[in-house]
């Protein structure tokens, strides 16, 4: 199932009653979280923040894909950044493309691998109240940190004056 949805990006989500899928795609922010919305460790802090290690940000990929050229074996697509291996060195990542048919989209499902990898290099952790109960898996969410912006950028009215 787990390789169905690699496909389609998306992943199986039980809610309880029924099987469903969520895919990875653009959508609007369904919520904000500010400082005053997260639980703070015993350290003062609330979003913790940490970034890939170098050895995850593939440069290059070799994809496995399905060839009807080839008589239905398996073929090879091999996708490089150029800069990236410049900047990080050269990187390999071998994959298999489940479902793929074709050089084309083996070579998209590389450079997939390879631009999120270099995109996506930090993360956030935080813990919620209850509030965070209303959540789905695959919600987007807005993190307004006003430690890392270095301005307030969101709180709490504490009091109002009549």
């Amino acid at each position: 199932l787990s390789d169905f949805c690699s496909a389609m990006r998306c992943m199986p989500v039980w809610n309880g009653q029924t099987l469903t899928f969520v895919q990875d795609r653009p959508s609007d922010v369904v919520w904000p979280y500010t400082n005053s919305d997260v639980v703070v460790d015993d350290n003062g802090v609330g979003f913790r923040y940490s970034f890939s290690a170098l050895k995850d940000r593939h440069t290059a990929v070799e994809v496995n894909y399905t060839d009807p050229q080839n008589g239905w074996q398996t073929s090879t697509e091999l996708v490089e950044d150029p800069e990236a291996i410049l900047r990080y060195g050269r990187n390999l990542l071998k994959m298999d493309a489940f479902g793929c048919t074709s050089r084309g989209q083996a070579h998209r499902a590389g450079l997939w691998v390879i631009k999120t990898g270099l995109l996506e290099t930090q993360t956030v952790d935080f813990t919620l109240g209850s509030q965070g109960l209303r959540h789905t898996p695959g919600d987007i969410i807005e993190i307004c940190d006003n430690d890392y912006a270095g301005t307030m950028t969101g709180g709490r009215i504490l009091s109002i004056d009549a």
